[in-house]
Parts: C-alpha cells; structure tokens; sequence
C-alpha cells in the first residue's frame, strides 16, 4: 500500500532573484491574479529578508517564480 508521503510531488525549490540562495517558503497567505494559476506569496532569504514572489503554474505542473512587481499587486481579485 503507498502512503501519502510516497504519493505527493517532491516540494520545488526556488532562488532568490538577486542572489540565487534558496528562498525558504513562509507558508503566508496567497494572492491569486484573476486565475488559479498565477499567485503572490513571501518568501525568505537569509540574505535579503522577506521577498514576495510570483508563482505560475505552467501547462506541464511546474511551477515558475519570479519576483513579483508593482503590476502584479494590481491584478489581485
């Protein structure tokens, strides 16, 4: 029998956009731009402290983040 943990997705990892150190995920709430595929979130860096990402789900269930701008914040629903 497999268990939970054997069947989730391995748990992606994301650099800091300014110096490539792992962002650790601060489990804060999500701001989601119009879809359910495309959100805001905070991340950690140890050298840069809280940075807000933004995460997009591609048509392959990967997901892609890059830091989350101005414009970003607008589109929130």
């Amino acid at each position: 029998m497999v268990d939970e943990a054997q069947r989730r997705k391995p748990t992606q990892k994301f650099g800091c956009p300014f110096c490539q150190q792992r962002l650790w995920h601060l489990g804060s709430q999500k701001y989601y731009l119009g879809d359910r595929d495309s959100w805001l979130e905070k991340f950690f860096c140890e050298e840069h402290d809280e940075i807000w990402m933004r995460l997009s789900k591609t048509l392959e269930d990967k997901i892609v983040a890059t830091e989350a701008t101005s414009e970003d914040w607008h589109r929130i629903k």
